[in-house]
């Protein structure tokens, strides 16, 4: 999907939204205080999240650890509610300094077209604060991220199938070929393989995670 669409201008995700497709560690379990390398998720956005007062690093190691896209890392990397093309920016530059952010793209996908056919409230109100975390938000947006979570969970079990197949896949690839191929290559192989949409990058860190197939 491209997040800089003409097609998406005036569609605007919040908190709520940006739970349903942030995708859990493999244990199935997503902890707003510690979401993807590095960062936490507060009602007003994605923090990057600060280092312990107690780690003795070098002034440079430091600043490599604590990088912010505009340099102040008190305010939300990426604030809530925010545009598809303001989470691009965001995506971009995680990846351009090393960061993870772990997201479901087919997720992604569900929500931005749920917002083009129906209006939907935003979930971050006048009445949260910046230093609120996730488990100090209100009754109402819990009660939304229960029904979010019973989707999510679904939808990462259909998930875990198909990137199991992706594994498979490659265990294949690799078997029929006399010299293995490089992580890189074998991504593109499997995409070719399966005629998958999804980025070379994401078939990538999936192959690279652990095989519960039969083999």
């Amino acid at each position: 999907m491209d997040l800089e669409s003409i097609e998406l201008e005036g569609i605007e995700l919040g908190y709520a939204e940006f739970m349903e497709f942030a995708e859990a560690d493999y244990s199935g379990h997503l902890d707003p205080e510690n979401f993807g390398r590095g960062f936490e998720i507060k009602a007003d956005g994605i923090y990057v999240k600060p280092l312990p007062p107690d780690i003795v690093l070098t002034r440079e190691e430091r600043a490599a650890l604590t990088q912010h896209p505009r340099g102040r890392p008190d305010e939300p990397a990426l604030a809530f509610p925010f545009t598809p093309r303001e989470l691009k920016t965001f995506l971009d530059w995680a990846a351009r300094v090393g960061d993870d952010v772990p997201i479901d793209e087919d997720a992604l996908h569900e929500v931005i077209e749920a917002q083009k056919t129906q209006p939907t409230l935003i979930a971050a109100s006048p009445a949260m604060t910046a230093n609120q975390s996730d488990a100090s938000l209100g009754a109402h947006i819990r009660q939304r991220n229960r029904a979010f979570a019973e989707k999510n969970h679904e939808r990462r079990e259909a998930r875990a199938v198909e990137h199991q197949r992706w594994r498979d896949a490659a265990a294949e690839i690799q078997r029929k070929r006399q010299r293995p191929a490089s992580k890189r290559e074998l991504a593109s192989l499997v995409k070719k393989h399966l005629d998958l949409s999804d980025s070379e990058d994401t078939i990538r860190k999936r192959l690279a995670e652990p095989n519960l197939g039969s083999g």
